[in-house]
């Protein structure tokens, strides 16, 4: 995971490069984490902050390229370098099955709960489905 000071010395490097495509994917990641922190009572800018606003963009870019509107793919190969890394599906599958083990009547808030002390390592969309398939 890459912190706020890495991205500064990325940009600039990106810049002396000449490599203005980078640059400015860069630069909106970081605008974007700015405008999160900006929101919130106009706090200083954290690396949560970047997390954040790097999965708005490469949000963006996914509904952009389902339009079939032109985007960035050097949005999704930097960006994945800024988050952190997710469990696989096998790794999840486990991870659901023991919580839904441990718990006396699993429902899926309880189950949904116990994965978000796991953080960003969740892909939550992805344990939706799981435990569905696991509580059918």
């Amino acid at each position: 995971m890459i912190t706020i000071a890495d991205i500064r010395k990325n940009i600039m490097l990106a810049k002396k490069e000449g490599n203005k495509e980078k640059a400015l994917v860069l630069t909106t990641f970081l605008e974007n984490a700015q405008k999160i922190a900006k929101a919130d009572k106009n706090r200083e800018i954290v690396d949560k902050d970047l997390i954040e606003g790097v999965k708005r963009e490469i949000k963006m870019a996914e509904q952009s390229k389902a339009a079939g509107a032109p985007y960035s793919e050097l949005v999704f190969e930097l960006g994945k370098d800024f988050l952190p890394k997710q469990m696989t599906e096998r790794e999840l599958r486990v991870t659901i099955e023991a919580i839904v083990s441990d718990l006396d009547t699993p429902n899926m808030g309880l189950i949904m709960k116990e994965l978000k002390t796991f953080g960003d390592s969740v892909d939550m969309k992805l344990a939706n489905t799981i435990i569905k398939e696991i509580l059918a």
